[in-house]
């Protein structure tokens, strides 16, 4: 849930400062209408329940996982072409190749790359799913 939180912080954060680009390139970096917005959502603490100083900062009392899948969409397009390429090889069970292609045996190095770009893949279809 705090995963989902930041990056719809961050989204209303950079909203408040005037940010038109991409979420991900986004720094609020000694914005001060940003900083305001941030602080007076905190100045609540324990006053209200949660959902108000949510509304507060991002104008919604309920998680959204916009946020962040539109924060990792280049790289999910990335990967989605990445997949499509020459250079990732799929693994099979008890051979596993290195990215030109030799066996990793005989070339004494294997690479993880199809495995983190599945276990990347998995949780970010995952948090989209789910979190909708």
């Amino acid at each position: 849930m705090s995963y989902v939180l930041q990056f719809q912080f961050h989204k209303a954060a950079c909203e408040a400062a005037g940010y038109k680009g991409p979420l991900h390139t986004c720094s609020i970096y000694q914005s001060k209408a940003a900083g305001k917005k941030i602080g007076d959502m905190l100045k609540m603490g324990k006053s209200k329940p949660w959902p108000e100083s949510l509304e507060k900062l991002t104008g919604s009392k309920s998680l959204d996982v916009g946020a962040l899948a539109e924060y990792f969409e280049p790289l999910r397009i990335w990967m989605v072409k990445a997949a499509r390429g020459t250079w990732i090889r799929a693994t099979r069970v008890g051979r596993r190749r290195t990215i030109d292609g030799a066996h990793a045996s005989k070339a004494g190095v294997t690479t993880p790359v199809p495995i983190l770009f599945n276990t990347i893949a998995g949780l970010l279809f995952a948090l989209v799913v789910f979190f909708r």
